[in-house]
């Protein structure tokens, strides 16, 4: 009898233990499934999106090329379910070199209307091909709105991050 009963304490030590590995690597499993989820896999509709030169000059193209980078913007988007932002870089064409001290001297103003306008749009609105040359003619008529001595002939996009 005394070495059935130290058979029974045995097995239940032992599927004692078996119950708490169980539960330990269950416990492991779920906490990395939720990390996976929570930190790595994108919700759903939202991408990360970096693109070059959305639209390039044309080799063998008439028009001269004279690039003015912009800063950088960071916006949010007017997304009613969800926090999205907008981070653009901005290079523009211009059709005289002379023009750049006339944008440099009216960048605070350029640079408010820009902010309002991309603002004002959704994450829909920004993130297909369409949008993204709406957005860069939008932004090409903003910019020469507030230019007397030339215009911007072209707009580029050399970031474009979505999320």
């Amino acid at each position: 009898m005394a070495a059935k009963e130290a058979e029974e304490k045995k097995e239940k030590k032992s599927s004692k233990k078996l119950v708490l590995i169980l539960i330990v690597l269950l416990l492991l499993g779920g906490g990395g499934a939720f990390g996976y989820i929570k930190f790595f896999k994108a919700k759903k509709g939202e991408k990360k999106e970096k693109a070059e030169v959305v639209a390039p000059v044309r080799q063998g193209s008439s028009e001269k090329l004279i690039p003015m980078p912009l800063n950088p913007y960071l916006v949010n988007l007017i997304d009613p379910d969800t926090r999205r932002y907008l981070k653009i870089r901005i290079v523009l064409n211009l059709s005289d070199k002379k023009l750049e001290k006339e944008i440099t001297d009216k960048l605070p103003s350029i640079s408010d209307a820009i902010i309002m306008f991309l603002t004002s749009k959704t994450y829909d609105e920004v993130i297909s091909p369409m949008g993204k040359r709406k957005l860069k003619n939008e932004i090409l008529k903003i910019v020469n709105k507030h230019l007397q001595t030339g215009r911007v002939t072209q707009v580029f996009f050399t970031e474009f991050l979505v999320q």
